[in-house]
């Protein structure tokens, strides 16, 4: 397994290598988020190789556990996948949420991600409340769809 640490909006630890559905990750993430070399603790990407266009990953936040996706994560994996000679700089990864298009450009050195937009659930106090927050849901579908 390697190991290599990142700073992309938040601190980042992406573990290549793994094989990640026999991945324990509720024992191994929070060993990872409290490790004294993160100080402001971390999150923590397991990344398997499938090809060098093709990842799997599965992720623990600091302060949240496991999750179904993290954007900036993917990025951030795509970065180290790329420094680390193992990964291209456009490649999919695959999340338990669902997969999102990763490109680290060289032209601008800019990270892009394309991905589809779903709404799993939400809480509405007021007819308000939900018209905004359809519209919302609306908006960020039309802009994943671009």
């Amino acid at each position: 397994m390697s190991l290599l640490a990142a700073n992309y909006v938040t601190a980042a630890a992406a573990a290549h290598d793994l094989q990640v559905d026999g991945l324990d990750i509720f024992t191994i993430g929070p060993k990872f988020e409290n490790n004294p070399v993160f100080p402001a603790r971390t999150n923590t990407e397991f990344v398997e190789v499938l090809s060098r266009s093709h990842v799997r990953m599965v992720v623990w936040e600091r302060g949240a556990g496991r999750t179904l996706a993290c954007g900036t994560g993917a990025c951030a994996t795509v970065v180290a996948g790329v420094l680390e000679g193992k990964i291209d700089r456009k490649c999919q990864v695959d999340l338990p949420g669902g997969p999102l298009h990763i490109e680290w450009r060289e032209l601008d050195n800019h990270i892009y991600m394309v991905c589809d937009c779903y709404c799993y659930f939400a809480v509405l106090a007021t007819r308000t409340t939900a018209s905004a927050f359809v519209s919302l849901c609306q908006q960020f579908v039309c802009m994943a769809r671009r």
